[in-house]
């Protein structure tokens, strides 16, 4: 088995030209022998980085992870660490990029995706799906609780905490014209102590309609679901007068003038 499996590889660099064989074996002592990264090959043959990880691939030269030569705190190759399985993947990208200066992975991803002009940050992007819940949120929410502090965006099971050391998770949505409701994904998140969720009539004319702030363990009974708030993968409030009459307690309407000025301002820009 070995004996033919050398054979057809045999055959296979048969089938390279010398320019080739030459290309290769550049290769195998840029990127194997002087472990140089792909990055760097890229600026010495002047070509981008997807044509450099073609040619490895052609080559069946194995392509590294990013960081492979990283030392970890005990003086551990972190690459030495992975193939053990003693840290996972995202464990590993998590360190590489804290290594180059930055909080994880998602962060440098971020960075490298708004430089390069993939796509935007979120708060100049106002085609985003979350720009208009989370942007509009932060200006929102110090109007209802003292002292808030917001969380950084993706930050797990909570968008901001209060004074009063309440984790808030901020939804919103636009009502459904089909069958005029509401969605809320709650997706079973038992970190928050509060949903604030925002009720907009649609993106263009930002009009708030409901704005309702919700125990996370309230138990909410609908035709299809009787259990906590937090349970639920989503919730969906229809906009009929015997539905909203159900959360009325629930509703704030106290504040719904100072922030609809608030959604003013965004208006024509979402």
């Amino acid at each position: 088995m070995f004996k033919i499996k050398r054979l057809n590889n045999s055959k296979k660099m048969q089938k390279l030209s010398e320019q080739e064989i030459k290309e290769k074996e550049d290769l195998i002592k840029l990127y194997v022998n002087e472990k140089k990264s792909i990055a760097e090959i890229k600026n010495i043959y002047g070509c981008s980085w997807y044509i450099v990880k073609s040619k490895l691939k052609k080559y069946d030269i194995s392509i590294r992870l990013k960081g492979s030569f990283l030392v970890d705190d005990d003086g551990e190759l972190l690459y030495s660490k992975f193939n053990k399985c003693e840290i996972t993947k995202m464990e590993y990208y998590n360190k590489w990029a804290k290594s180059k200066g930055f909080k994880n992975i998602k962060d440098y991803n971020n960075e490298y995706n708004h430089k390069s002009g993939r796509c935007l940050p979120m708060s100049e992007n106002k085609e985003c799906a979350q720009y208009l819940g989370v942007i509009i949120a932060e200006r929102i929410l110090p109007l209802i609780f003292n002292n808030v502090e917001m969380k950084p965006y993706g930050y797990p099971g909570y968008d901001a905490i209060c004074s009063r050391n309440l984790k808030i998770q901020v939804k919103s949505s636009c009502l459904h014209i089909k069958d005029n409701s509401c969605f809320f994904s709650i997706k079973k998140n038992k970190v928050a102590d509060y949903f604030f969720m925002v009720a907009f009539d649609n993106r263009e004319n930002l009009n708030v309609i409901h704005i309702w702030l919700i125990k996370s363990d309230e138990n909410i009974k609908t035709q299809s679901f009787d259990g906590k708030l937090n349970e639920r993968s989503g919730f969906t409030i229809s906009n009929s007068e015997k539905i909203l009459k159900k959360y009325v307690k629930y509703e704030i309407v106290d504040k719904l003038e100072e922030i609809q000025k608030i959604c003013n301002e965004f208006k024509g820009a979402i």
